[in-house]
């Protein structure tokens, strides 16, 4: 006995897997050759809670906000305390135990998650953590 939670699922697994067959479009034989300047790579996205907490908890508040605002369960989570609640998130958000909220959401939210940072992240001019350059911690003198 199958339900229509099971169908749509497996119907998403097939179309989710033939993608690649679809995308992969031939030019036509006689058409010139474009020469296109390839996109910036951007590192592969992890959605992982741990990594996406990380992530959150070193924006600037109001990426954070922001970022926060576009997720409605994590959202929620802080309007649940009303305006107490996000007095003590602006405070404390950088120390906050976000992975447990975080791991509630399915996958696909969780990239979306992470591709929301990452873009604020460009537009505000900002490196992510991980792309940063390590400064050394000793003095210039010796």
């Amino acid at each position: 006995m199958e339900t229509p939670e099971i169908k749509r699922l497996a119907l998403c697994l097939l179309l989710l897997l033939s993608f690649p067959v679809w995308s992969r479009a031939e030019a036509p034989k006689d058409a010139p050759a474009q020469l296109e300047a390839p996109a910036p790579r951007r590192p592969p996205l992890d959605a992982t809670p741990q990594a996406l907490e990380h992530q959150l908890q070193s924006l600037p508040w109001e990426l954070f906000r922001t970022v926060v605002e576009s997720e409605p369960k994590l959202k929620a989570d802080v309007d649940a305390y009303g305006p107490l609640g996000w007095a003590y998130i602006q405070k404390k958000y950088r120390a906050h135990p976000w992975s447990r909220n975080l791991e509630r959401l399915d996958l696909e939210r969780r990239h979306q998650l992470a591709t929301t940072i990452q873009t604020l992240m460009e537009r505000a001019g900002n490196v992510p953590p991980e792309a940063a350059p390590v400064q050394s911690t000793t003095s210039g003198r010796q």
